[in-house]
């Protein structure tokens, strides 16, 4: 019961930070969707998402699949992308747009956890295993001409930041992890 308690909260979240203040209705004018290769969110996974306040913030809903051929067992994962706009820049008639977000992501397998089971000893892990956060700066490249735009996401996760910064001989490359995506935009 918790875990479907917890879920909902996660889902809940995940709309409210997608959603625009002013539309009063959850899941409204969406305008994009994506799909796109690694990145933390899975093998490949799909999403829903629009611009918010002017767009200057993007959000962005996933589900991520990673097949048992990839890991030792197939995983799940269910994502929220939040990400702000800092740079534009037009070239000819293609409009490039640069910005940086975290991704907080739920996953599901065989070995995660939201609520850890009574066999772990109380305080085993400070937080579950299934929830984490990922930082990353992307680029975004479209046309006004073409409803398709693309995108490339350098990323790395909250568990390997925190690895490295206890264990210096992990190396920068271990941080990082690159994603490759590609969005339709719609209008209302």
């Amino acid at each position: 019961m918790c875990l479907k308690k917890t879920l909902a909260q996660i889902f809940l979240v995940s709309f409210i930070v997608v959603t625009n203040a002013q539309d009063n209705v959850v899941l409204q004018n969406y305008k994009r969707f994506n799909v796109q290769y690694a990145g933390n969110i899975g093998f490949l996974s799909v999403g829903i998402g629009k611009d918010l306040y002017k767009g200057g913030i993007l959000g962005d809903l996933y589900y991520g699949y990673l097949p048992k051929h990839n890991a030792r067992s197939q995983v799940h994962t269910v994502a929220a992308k939040t990400s702000i706009i800092f740079g534009r820049m037009n070239i000819q008639q293609f409009h490039l747009k640069c910005y940086v977000g975290s991704t907080l992501t739920c996953s599901f397998t065989d070995n995660t956890y939201l609520r850890y089971p009574s066999y772990f000893p109380e305080s085993y892990y400070d937080f579950p295993n299934s929830l984490h956060l990922h930082p990353y700066a992307g680029l975004l490249c479209f046309s006004h001409r073409w409803p398709v735009g693309y995108y490339v996401e350098v990323g790395s996760s909250d568990y390997k930041i925190v690895a490295a910064l206890r264990n210096t001989t992990i190396g920068k490359r271990n941080l990082i992890n690159i994603a490759f995506g590609v969005s339709y935009f719609w209008s209302n």
